[in-house]
């Protein structure tokens, strides 16, 4: 069963009468129609007057008694000098207004001294300079030979024998061909040489040295 349009229109007031609830709702609403109202207004009736206007002027004024403001009427920017107190709406304007318009800042510049490295010493000189003869030294250790293997014999002892390219070379137990270094061991591993002036510094020449890839076996070609 329906209800009537003017009887809920008096349940409506009666409620709104005697509800306190439904009054603070309708009251809400209103406040809100009228907020929505006066923001969809023309933006111009948002901004109070900042001056008089030129037609602000002309109102107080008799038509036609001052040429002046005559001309300023056919200038139309004028129009909006009631508006000249604003700040521009330019998204371009936007700025920080405490960095904005300070001075760059100069960076500090320290100069911090630096002491010169104290002089070596002594005993640091002197190891600098072993160690420049040792490697020295070690830049001549015998090279490009290829120790074939040994052999002893009762008059001159073992006696070594080494390929230099293509030149056979046969070499006993205390040999000096090599300038700085000494022949001192052979055996079927290895050809070992003794520096003169550093006699802890020995250089060892395997048979596949000078010869292309290493082998796992080592053989004596004799």
């Amino acid at each position: 069963m329906s209800t009537a349009p003017g009887s809920a229109v008096r349940d409506f007031a009666q409620e709104l009468r005697t509800n306190r609830k439904t009054q603070v709702s309708a009251a809400i609403f209103v406040a809100a129609l009228a907020w929505m109202a006066w923001m969809l207004w023309p933006e111009s009736h948002h901004v109070p007057a900042r001056g008089p206007s030129a037609s602000g002027l002309t109102a107080l004024l008799p038509e036609g008694s001052d040429p002046q403001l005559a001309a300023l009427r056919k200038l139309p920017d004028l129009a909006r000098l009631d508006r000249a107190g604003e700040l521009p709406k330019d998204p371009a304007m936007a700025r920080d207004m405490f960095l904005f318009d300070t001075p760059q800042r100069t960076p500090a510049v320290f100069e911090v001294f630096v002491p010169p490295p104290p002089p070596p010493s002594a005993s640091e000189i002197e190891a600098k300079r072993l160690a420049d003869e040792r490697r020295a030294e070690e830049a001549t250790r015998p090279s490009g030979v290829r120790y074939l293997g040994y052999l002893a014999t009762k008059k001159r002892g073992q006696l070594g024998a080494f390929m230099k390219g293509e030149e056979p070379l046969t070499l006993p137990i205390g040999d000096l061909s090599f300038k700085g270094w000494k022949l001192v061991k052979l055996d079927e591993n290895s050809a070992e040489f003794q520096n003169l002036k550093f006699p802890d510094m020995r250089h060892k020449i395997q048979p596949s040295d000078g010869a292309g890839p290493k082998v796992d076996a080592v053989r004596n070609d004799f």
